[in-house]
């Protein structure tokens, strides 16, 4: 007979298996048979799978569900963007016509000058022929008085019109400023979708980096399978390294950065880590985080110092104020402490 998990054979008789029960489990395809020493560890292994199991199609609703909510978020950005950008379009064509305008009213107004120039002169030779010397020189002064009011005045309307004109390339630029700024941080969130940081997890002594990283790797794999009971393979870690440089003080060991092959297994992970309560002492101190983008580490720093001023304010000490909740959306929440 063979077991069916650690591939060892014993003799029917040495297990005490009658002939007929040994013809019943031949016969039946169904039936299977374990030693001894792996039928204590399958009675214990299956429950935790079948719990597993119902786990995990409840993660995978809440994944379908942030899917379709990013998704949708998604595609109203993009509509937003597109809308942005056509009114930018339209606002940057309304400024070039402003321009134009304003430098035919220019052309226009040295245009009168010209006019107003050329009337003096044909006056003054006018005045020449058929008037006293004063006469003239009353008529020059009234015009060259004019001309100076007419200057100054077209002199404050273009004025007027170019601060206008700079104003409105001003919010234009804010405006195309903070669209990239937002498209930036949409394609930095999406990079770091699948990744989480883990702390205070020490690093290995050895010279060599890569024997260095096959350390992290099999301490991930011992987290997330011996300790979260998740059962990942090496396949669903794409990527772990130290973030910051390697310095010489061991006991100060930098944060590892994790990225999985997928959102799911990201997810399942996180779903898990109320198991670190019960773990070994080596898991008990490490810390597991989202990765987040600046902007929302900044909000994040934010909310945490809120929630400290919350504590500080509660002198009744029968609540902790928690920062929790997914990238983006994370929240203020008053947890009673347990008596």
């Amino acid at each position: 007979m063979a077991c069916e998990v650690c591939d060892a054979w014993f003799h029917a008789k040495c297990v005490c298996i009658s002939d007929e029960a040994y013809r019943i489990l031949k016969d039946i395809e169904t039936c299977h048979w374990f030693c001894s020493a792996c039928n204590a560890k399958v009675g214990k292994v299956i429950p935790n799978l079948v719990k597993l199991s119902d786990r995990t199609d409840v993660v995978e609703g809440r994944v379908t569900k942030l899917e379709t909510d990013v998704k949708i978020n998604h595609d109203k950005n993009n509509e937003n963007m597109l809308k942005m950008k056509t009114d930018l379009i339209k606002r940057i064509g309304e400024v070039d016509g402003k321009i134009s305008q304003l430098k035919d009213d220019i052309k226009n107004r040295v245009t009168k000058e010209e006019v107003d120039q050329a009337l003096i002169s044909q006056m003054d030779k006018f005045t020449e022929k058929t008037k006293p010397e004063s006469f003239t020189d009353i008529i020059k002064e009234q015009l060259e008085v004019q001309q100076v009011k007419w200057n100054e005045s077209v002199k404050k309307q273009v004025d007027e019109s170019l601060e206008r004109v700079a104003d409105n390339i001003q919010d234009v630029r804010s405006s195309v400023l903070e669209t990239r700024a937002q498209a930036a941080e949409e394609r930095d969130k999406e990079a770091r979708r699948t990744n989480i940081v883990l702390y205070k997890v020490l690093e290995s002594d050895d010279k060599r980096a890569e024997e260095r990283k096959k350390a992290d790797i099999a301490f991930c794999l011992l987290l997330c399978n011996n300790c979260l009971n998740v059962g990942i393979t090496e396949d669903d870690l794409l990527h772990a390294f130290r973030l910051g440089r390697r310095g010489d003080d061991t006991n100060k060991p930098r944060p590892l950065m994790v990225q999985f092959a997928s959102y799911t297994t990201k997810n399942i992970v996180m779903e898990s880590l109320y198991k670190l309560r019960n773990a070994e002492q080596k898991f008990k101190g490490v810390a597991v985080a989202h990765d987040l983008t600046v902007k929302e580490r900044e909000e994040c720093k934010r909310m945490v110092a809120e929630a400290k001023v919350l504590a500080s304010q509660d002198t009744s000490g029968e609540y902790l104020y928690c920062v929790r909740g997914y990238p983006g959306q994370m929240k203020i929440i008053k947890i009673r402490v347990k008596n």
